[in-house]
């Protein structure tokens, strides 16, 4: 998390999440920057609940605990990049390595002493 982001992240946890230690200790809260917040006793239930409340770009927080956290919308360009590089690489193995020789390295390592299954 870059500089910026933290500060704006210890300033909003100060200013909402501070105040809500005394009764909700352990809890998870999720605070928007405008200062909306979504409380409860579930990581998972809170970050759904805020995601579809406030979108991406949001914080949540352990109230209480000094650990910070952030969502954020997946970059496309990165998931296309990510896709194209695994497409590329697809079959970049074939010929280079047997595959039935390769899964008899793979059992002989493991030291099985069962019978192969024929199906």
């Amino acid at each position: 998390m870059d500089e910026g982001r933290k500060q704006q992240a210890d300033g909003l946890y100060e200013r909402y999440g501070r105040p809500l230690e005394a009764q909700n200790r352990g809890e998870y809260v999720a605070i928007s920057p405008d200062g909306q917040t979504i409380l409860g006793s579930s990581v998972g239930q809170v970050l759904r609940e805020a995601k579809a409340a406030f979108g991406p770009g949001n914080f949540i927080f352990k109230v209480g605990d000094k650990a910070v956290g952030k969502w954020r919308q997946a970059n496309r360009a990165r998931i296309r990049n990510d896709r194209e590089a695994f497409l590329a690489a697809a079959g970049s193995w074939r010929e280079l390595i047997d595959a039935d020789e390769l899964k008899q390295q793979i059992a002989e390592s493991r030291g099985s002493t069962r019978p192969p299954a024929d199906l």
